[in-house]
C-alpha cells in the first residue's frame, strides 16, 4: 500500500496556502471597503461643488462662502488621506497575492514529489506483479510436463 512519507509536510503546505488565501481575501475586502469610502468622499465633494454652482446665482454671504471653503478644504484633505489609505491597501493586496503565489508554488513542489513517488510505487508494484505472474506460469509449465 502506497504511503507518501512527506504527507505531513504536504498537509502543512496546504494549510499555509489556505491561510495565505484567507489573508488575501481579507485584504481584498478591506481594500474594497476603503475604496468605497473614497468613492463616497469624492461623491460628497462633487455634490458640494454642484450645490455651490447651483447657488452661485443667488449669492453667498462671505460667512457662508468661508464656511463652504473650510468644509470643502476638509473634504479635500479627507479625500487625499483616503487615497493614501487605498494606495496602501492596494500594496497590501499585491503583497498578499505574491505570498499566495509563493505558498502555491511550495505546495505544488510537494505535490509533484507525491505524484513522482506514487508513480514509482505503481511501476514497482506492476513489476512485482509481472514477476509473480511469470513465476506462476513457469511453475505451472513445469507441473504440466
Amino acid at each position: 500500500m502506497y504511503r507518501f512519507r512527506l504527507q505531513r509536510v504536504l498537509e502543512y503546505r496546504r494549510r499555509c496556502e489556505e491561510e495565505q488565501q484567507q489573508a488575501l481575501r481579507q485584504a481584498q475586502l478591506l481594500h474594497q471597503n476603503e475604496a468605497t469610502r473614497l468613492e463616497a468622499l469624492q461623491l460628497a465633494a462633487q455634490t458640494q461643488e454642484e450645490t455651490l454652482l447651483a447657488t452661485h446665482g443667488t449669492g453667498l454671504s462671505s460667512a457662508e462662502w468661508s464656511a463652504w471653503q473650510r468644509h470643502y478644504a476638509l473634504l479635500a484633505q479627507d479625500i487625499a488621506t483616503q487615497q493614501e489609505v487605498v494606495s496602501q491597501m492596494t500594496r497590501q493586496v499585491l503583497e498578499h497575492r505574491q505570498q499566495v503565489l509563493v505558498a502555491r508554488q511550495e505546495t505544488r513542489i510537494i505535490e509533484k514529489l507525491d505524484e513522482q513517488a506514487q508513480q514509482r510505487y505503481l511501476a514497482a508494484q506492476a513489476q512485482r506483479d509481472s514477476q509473480l505472474l511469470d513465476e506462476l506460469a513457469l511453475t505451472r509449465s513445469r507441473h504440466v510436463r
